[in-house]
């Protein structure tokens, strides 16, 4: 088993042991299960993105991910809502949070293509 492999093994069983907890043992799917993913794929390809967030979802988690936005092609059927989040032209030191769908959000990269 190389160490990418161990690794997945290893995030796997950790989820599920989660899932068993916050079910407290039981067979049906946590109540609230939410995980927040800060850059958590940033480095992983597309096909170990997809299997970790389909395990994660079959598991019962609400997710939450941060990632940039070169990556969200590998969440695109795994996410319905996006907040793009981006420097404000107008004010250097704020934000602007715009929500939309992952199709809006893909779409804007297209267009900026």
């Amino acid at each position: 088993m190389s160490g990418g492999e161990g690794q997945e093994l290893i995030v796997f069983i950790l989820g599920t042991a989660l899932r068993y907890r916050l079910g407290e043992g039981g067979q049906t799917p946590p109540a609230y299960g939410c995980v927040v993913l800060d850059e958590g794929f940033v480095k992983a390809d597309s096909d170990y993105t997809g299997r970790a967030l389909r395990a994660l979802q079959e598991l019962g988690f609400q997710l939450v991910i941060g990632a940039p936005r070169e990556k969200a092609t590998a969440f695109e059927d795994f996410v319905d809502l996006v907040a793009c989040i981006s420097t404000d032209p107008d004010n250097p030191d704020g934000v602007r949070i715009y929500s939309m769908t992952i199709q809006e959000a893909l779409q804007l990269d297209r267009d900026a293509a």
